[in-house]
């Protein structure tokens, strides 16, 4: 059986393929700890009791480390006078607010209102000119059974 650290390519070992959802939040033993887990996992010597121990422990350490971030945010904020508003900014994932866009025009805008209306506007060209590609291609065929039918 081929090592799995020589099946893959060069770049693959250099390049971590995985992003992690957790950027800052980690500390420097858990960084320590994970690659530990990656070396163990190219090596097929180690057995699954040893894998499966590391791997108990960096959950448990990526667990802290993102409880500890979480606190630290919390107390932070709390410190500012800020919202909860402002906590889930920070803390959640997902889709972010739009602060500013370019319209059509080329002008910068930051007001909600004329953010939402470029973006309803550019929706709407969007969709009426699919719908008249649509309709465009609906006619053509139809010409064609026609001649087909004489």
């Amino acid at each position: 059986m081929v090592p799995r650290a020589s099946r893959q390519p060069e770049a693959e070992k250099t390049c971590s393929t995985k992003q992690s959802k957790y950027k800052n939040e980690l500390s420097e033993e858990t960084k320590k700890l994970i690659k530990k887990r990656r070396n163990m996992k190219e090596k097929c010597d180690t057995s699954q009791r040893q894998l499966r121990n590391i791997s108990k422990e960096v959950s448990e350490t990526i667990r802290t480390d993102v409880r500890k971030y979480n606190t630290k945010e919390i107390n932070r904020v709390i410190d500012e006078n800020k919202g909860i508003k402002a906590l889930r900014k920070t803390t959640l994932e997902g889709q972010k607010n739009i602060n500013r866009l370019t319209n059509r025009s080329g002008q910068l805008t930051t007001n909600k209102t004329e953010i939402l209306n470029a973006v309803e506007k550019f929706y709407v060209e969007l969709y009426t000119e699919k719908a008249g590609n649509a309709e465009k291609e609906k006619g053509l065929k139809g010409n064609e059974e026609q001649q087909v039918a004489r």
